[in-house]
């Protein structure tokens, strides 16, 4: 998924408008902050949420502005063996200088010093702006 991409407007059959309560008529950005260092967005879960042919220490050039990935949220489904009922699994992945670590329920799961985002469902993404 191309970056710019997560800065379409895209249109949801069950949006509705909070101005004309029109479902469906306009298009709507998942941004949800974008200060003058950070940038924080949800990604859309219908569309391809994985990055392909991008690491988390790749820069990114969103909006003429160069970003470097500060932390990501990781969902995966998880099936349980006995009853088969499925859920959703989120784990973090915050930078710690120059590694990644990731936590799962108040736990470190693992450290590392990139990751390979073509393999991973992102939920949410955190951006700092970057000067090189």
């Amino acid at each position: 998924m191309a970056l710019d991409n997560a800065f379409q407007p895209r249109r949801h059959p069950d949006h509705e408008c909070k101005r004309c309560h029109g479902k469906n008529r306009h298009g709507y950005i998942n941004r949800l902050d974008n200060s003058n260092s950070h940038l924080i967005l949800l990604v859309d879960q219908e569309e391809n949420s994985k990055f392909l042919d991008q690491t988390a220490n790749s820069s990114y050039r969103v909006l003429d502005q160069d970003y470097k990935l500060t932390a990501f949220t990781e969902v995966k489904e998880k099936v349980d063996k006995k009853t088969g009922a499925a859920t959703k699994v989120y784990k973090s992945w915050i930078r710690n200088r120059d590694s990644w670590v990731c936590l799962c329920d108040k736990s470190i799961e693992k450290k590392q010093d990139d990751v390979n985002l073509s393999s991973i469902n992102i939920d949410v993404i955190a951006f700092e702006k970057y000067y090189p």
